[in-house]
């Protein structure tokens, strides 16, 4: 609370009617602590910043809320609000409550009540209880001692007066008040209702509290700490360094290098700063009742990574011809360009690297290359130049297998290899033209497809209509193919001269394909040998009845004319020629009376109806009409209308297979007399099943998904109307909601089975390997926690396979990271992990070629990600990943099941010995049997738990709640508890130190404490087995006041190092001869004698301290009295004066 809220509530006093006297008087008694009750009230707020990191987020009024929130209090006599609630069941806290002004000093608190409407609005009835608590400004809350509650009976809703008489405590200055509701009980909705109108009468407030505030006086109780950032090399400021403590307050520095932390309590704090190309450093500072400004932290330059030339030449792998312009990139997202030599070059630093060169019209290709410690010159790429497109496949069909023509010889030619011949000749040969147009018109169909079966638009098709020598070619114009795929050309050959095997053929320019099909080019049979030439009776003429093909003109009268009484139902070839496949001679009789196709056994009246309907209405049937197996959707080849024609003829083609049923029948099923299947080495075969090699045969880059899944088992057996399966095992079309992926198999054992006996679903057994369900591979099963590599499961699958549904490969794109590797059996040696995440893996490039974006890397370099785990200086095999990441594996797992099941990590805690003890899992281990016995044993109280003492250098003393401490990898030095004001009453080194007092040495602490003797025998830390900081041997005799040292040396013995066997040894630091010193040579002998010059009185002899003891002084030069007052003095070799 503010000083101006302290005047306002405690000197509310109509000064302007007192006399100026009373008025000093009454200033006076307002400057002194006095007491005021005050009275709360809550207020809804919203995104109101209270302390760092905690925001409100109760909402507007009205909100309701039923989970914790935070709000604010307000000491106006009005909330701003009718009426709010908090609703749900037992929750603690509910929600918390504070003012958002913080105390200008110590104030004490006495609570005194709580007003406000409790209901019950379930059954079961529970307990309201109301703390009073304050928060610091790094966010840090507080609970004051006591606490006021309230219970409530089964669906009871009342208003309470509860007493808060229990709760007292001082809150400091800087801190804010607050007050937290809590529920507890059996009932599912306890309310505690809010506002200004609120109370159970809906007349009058509820959520308000009275509080007594007493000023306790005294300064601050919170402090700054601040310092200057530097750059160690050159001493200038680091302007923008991060600087965090391990309270986890974080600044930048300003341009000068300075930052300060304010609000702060007394305690030890560790300051961390870090810059971009420099190494991190820390200090440690201790706030004891004053603020800190000298917590300065300079920083050494990291030095720029040694670079070199990665150069070479890209080139024609055809000749050798240099190529300029050519695209040259490097995983490391360097890019350039070839010069007019084909060469390029790039500086870059150690490390393996990718580096890819195109150019258009060149295939891509790439090579790897590693710069360790000098150039390569030798990066050569060659280019392969790219072929006109070879992929992809086009289908070209005919709307119908014959054309007959007006009957003529007459300057004709027939191909009588394949039994043509030309009409009878006699003396009245025919002379009309009689068919012509539609009935003479030959029209191609293309459709052009890409290596996935995919409509390839709007490109180029050339079509030549020839006859079978050639002799007659016609060439269109390109034609481009329609939004489906397709292309169309159509011939008038009314009056051709040649019968025979006619042919369309079909060029796909752009994708170099081509394709062709057959038909007939013949001549009616009005002018078969003794036919004549009806001479009076012209075709279409005499009947003009209704018909079903726009190939014929009408319908003769065949049974009723007495010329044709002879004809039967096997004698209509004699007329319609050719139907049956071949030529047919000149005579009316002998043709073929069966088409050579897959209806080679049924007879014209099959599809047509017998001869005696010739006369009136001759039929055309639909293929529905004999086909009518379920497995397949009922495509009607017959238009509507009041004369049926078929869908084969004219403009109007048959469609389906797809969706949107746009593939045309004819290219499936080529025309009626001459059907066919895409697989037309299976044409002539009759059963009730769609065979793989039909879809394969457009699909053409497709394989059976993991060498062996049929293709109807995804698609159905319907090839009329093409679907994918669903998300419940039956067929939908692609694209719908429900459409099934990767996950429906893969992590659903019985989904398989049930899809194999849907219908249509054809004949498949087997079942699909089993994944994790849900997928684990990042801590938040999202694949977002280091970038966005997928938002779903089926993403997941896609992410590391590949689009591999319609790929032989069972891995897909996963392969690469692979190798060599096992998949399946016990996880060992092998290295899938790192193949993804290692940047020395040999695997690592191959697998950032295929994965995108490239995945994280498990250290610092490419790909790295500064919030990560730095796993340099981890194990590299599967083994050693899972023994961190395995957490949630079976018994037995194998690499396909972590890979699916990745654990998050033992990512810290409170319990450092579980991963850290020589059998953990964590990468650096620590003998802990031994710490437990060394002269660490009970830091921090460690005795009662050996990870206080864990907890004492790496963290504050605090168990970190998740996670590592912030500087857990920079642990508290020797300095940090043994000397200044210490820590953890850590015995104090005072002297033979780096900046002793007096006794100032060059030695460090391990050059005396990792000395055999000086710690334990350990099984090692990391391949060490010298660290003294976990396994220093205790050796300190604190029966003594001041302590002694015992060990390999006693150090309470000055002669052992100074005139002794020690002396002069470099391994415990080179202690000074004595007896040879130029200051004073020496023949003192015993520990007693140094006293004499050495000892500052504060113990009575040396003999019975450490060395490291403030008592121990240099010998005063000034003092010349202290030796010389006697004839003898100190060892008995002075004068007396």
């Amino acid at each position: 609370m503010s000083e101006k809220k302290w005047i306002k509530k405690a000197c509310s006093i109509d000064a302007g009617k007192i006399l100026v006297f009373g008025i000093l008087i009454l200033l006076l008694l307002c400057s002194a602590a006095s007491a005021a009750t005050v009275t709360y009230r809550w207020t809804p707020s919203s995104g109101v910043s209270v302390a760092t990191g905690l925001s409100t987020n109760w909402g507007i009024c009205g909100a309701q809320p039923s989970t914790f929130v935070t709000t604010l209090l307000t000491d106006a006599s009005a909330s701003g609000c009718s009426s709010d609630r908090h609703g749900s069941g037992a929750i603690d806290p509910a929600t918390n409550m504070f003012f958002n002004t913080a105390y200008s000093q110590n104030t004490n608190i006495q609570g005194n009540w709580y007003y406000g409407r409790l209901r019950d609005s379930s059954t079961g009835g529970g307990t309201f209880t109301f703390r009073l608590i304050y928060i610091y400004p790094n966010g840090t809350i507080v609970l004051l001692p006591g606490t006021g509650s309230q219970t409530i009976s089964s669906g009871s809703n009342a208003d309470y007066n509860v007493s808060m008489t229990g709760i007292s405590g001082t809150v400091p200055a800087g801190a804010k008040l607050g007050l937290r509701i809590s529920k507890s009980g059996s009932s599912t909705s306890l309310r505690a209702y809010v506002g200004d109108t609120a109370n159970s009468a809906g007349n009058g407030p509820s959520g308000y509290f009275s509080v007594t505030e007493t000023p306790a006086g005294g300064g601050p109780s919170t402090f700054s700490l601040s310092g200057y950032i530097t750059n160690s090399s050159s001493g200038l400021p680091l302007n923008g360094a991060t600087v965090q403590t391990n309270t986890t307050l974080s600044t930048t520095t300003n341009a000068q290098g300075y930052y300060i932390f304010t609000g702060l309590s007394n305690g030890s704090y560790n300051i961390t700063a870090t810059q971009t190309n420099y190494n991190s450093n820390y200090t440690i500072k201790t706030i004891n009742g004053a603020n800190i400004t000298n917590a300065n932290i300079p920083l050494s330059p990291i030095p720029p990574a040694p670079t070199y030339l990665l150069s070479g030449h890209v080139t024609n792998q055809s000749g050798g011809a240099a190529i300029s312009g050519a695209t040259v990139t490097t995983n490391t997202s360097l890019t350039t360009s070839t010069d007019g030599t084909g060469y390029y070059f790039f500086t870059v630093s150690n490390g393996n690297y990718l580096i890819t060169a195109s150019k258009t019209g060149y295939n891509s290709n790439s090579i790897t290359r590693n710069i360790n410690g000098a150039a390569v010159n030798n990066a050569d790429i060659s280019l392969t130049v790219i072929p006109p497109s070879t992929g992809g496949k086009i289908f070209v069909a005919t709307n119908r297998f014959v054309i007959l023509d007006d009957p003529i010889s007459t300057g004709k030619t027939a191909q009588t290899a394949a039994n043509f011949a030309l009409p009878w000749s006699g003396s009245s040969s025919w002379g009309r033209n009689d068919w012509t147009t539609a009935q003479t018109t030959i029209k191609g169909y293309a459709l052009v497809l890409s290596t996935e079966g995919k409509p390839v638009i709007n490109t180029p098709v050339i079509f030549t209509v020839r006859n079978w020598d050639s002799l007659d070619k016609t060439t269109s114009s390109a034609i481009n193919t329609d939004a489906n795929g397709i292309a169309s050309y159509s011939l008038d050959l009314n009056a051709k001269n040649y019968y025979g095997n006619w042919y369309v053929d079909a060029n796909a320019t752009a994708i170099g394909k081509t394709d062709s099909t057959g038909f007939i080019y013949n001549w009616w049979g009005c002018n078969a040998g003794g036919c004549r030439d009806h001479s009076s009776n012209s075709p279409g003429t005499a009947t003009p009845s209704r018909q079903n093909s726009p190939y014929t003109l009408g319908r003769e009268t065949i049974t009723a004319n007495g010329n044709h009484a002879s004809i039967t139902d096997t004698g209509c070839v004699g007329c319609h020629r050719s139907y049956g496949g071949t030529g047919g001679g000149a005579q009316f009789t002998g043709q073929p009376t069966k088409t050579a196709d897959v209806h080679v056994t049924d007879t014209c009246a099959t599809c047509h109806a017998t001869i005696a309907t010739h006369d009136t209405n001759e039929p055309i049937k639909s293929c529905t009409d004999c086909h009518s197996w379920a497995n397949l959707s009922q495509e009607n080849t017959m238009s509507s209308g009041t004369t049926p024609m078929s869908n084969y003829s004219g403009t109007v083609a048959a469609t389906g297979h797809n969706p949107n049923s746009t593939i045309l029948c004819i290219i499936c099923h080529g025309p009626m007399h001459n059907t066919t299947k895409p697989d037309e080495t299976l044409r002539m075969t009759k059963n009730n099943v769609v065979e793989d090699s039909q879809c394969l045969t457009c699909h053409t880059s497709f394989e059976k998904h993991n060498g062996g899944v049929g293709c109807t088992l995804c698609h159905s057996q319907d090839a009329h109307a093409i679907k994918v399966f669903s998300q419940t095992a039956g067929y939908v079309n692609k694209g719908n909601s429900y459409q099934g992926d990767c996950t429906n198999c893969h992590q659903n054992a019985t989904f398989v089975n049930a899809l194999i006996n849907a219908p249509k679903a054809g004949s498949y057994s087997g079942s699909a390997p089993q994944v994790q369900k849900p997928l684990n591979h990042s801590t938040d099963k999202n694949g977002t926690k280091w970038g966005t590599y997928w938002t779903s499961t089926k993403d997941a699958c896609v992410y590391c396979h590949g689009d591999n549904k319609h790929i032989a490969a069972r891995l897909g794109n996963a392969a690469a990271a692979v190798g060599t590797d096992t998949i399946g059996g016990a996880i060992g040696t092998g290295t899938v992990c790192s193949s993804c995440h290692d940047s020395n893996d040999n695997d690592y490039l191959a697998a950032l070629a295929l994965l995108v974006p490239d995945p994280v890397a498990n250290q610092p370099g490419t790909n790295w990600n500064v919030t990560g785990t730095d796993h340099a200086s981890y194990g590299t095999t599967d083994a050693d990943c899972m023994t961190c990441h395995g957490g949630v594996l079976s018994a037995s797992p194998d690499i396909s099941e972590f890979v699916h099941n990745v654990d998050a990590g033992k990512s810290g805690g409170p319990n450092c010995i579980s991963c850290h003890d020589i059998t953990g899992t964590a990468p650096k281990h620590i003998d802990v049997a031994v710490l437990q016995n060394s002269g660490h044993k009970n830091l921090n109280s460690a005795l009662t738990d050996v990870n206080k003492a864990c907890y004492a250098c790496h963290s504050d003393g605090t168990a970190p709640s998740s996670g590592h401490p912030l500087n857990y990898k920079n642990p508290k030095l020797c300095a940090d508890c043994h000397t200044g004001t210490g820590l953890y009453n850590a015995p104090k080194v005072i002297e033979h130190k780096q900046n002793g007092q007096d006794v100032n040495i060059s030695a460090t602490c391990d050059s005396c404490h990792d000395n055999n003797g000086m710690f334990l025998s350990n099984a090692g830390t990391n391949g060490m087995t010298t660290a003294f900081g976990h396994y220093i041997k205790d050796i300190t005799n604190r029966s003594t006041n001041p302590y002694q040292h015992f060990g390999p040396i006693n150090t309470s013995n000055c002669n052992l190092c100074h005139n002794g066997a020690y002396t002069n040894n470099a391994s415990w630091g080179t202690p000074v001869n004595i007896s040879t010193s130029t200051k004073r040579a020496h023949s003192e002998t015993l520990t007693s004698q140094c006293d004499q010059c050495h000892n500052d009185g504060a113990v009575p002899t040396l003999a019975n301290v450490d060395f490291h003891n403030a008592s121990i002084k240099l010998a005063d030069a000034t003092d010349c009295i202290s030796c010389h007052t006697s004839a003898t003095g100190p060892g008995g070799i002075y004068a007396a004066i």
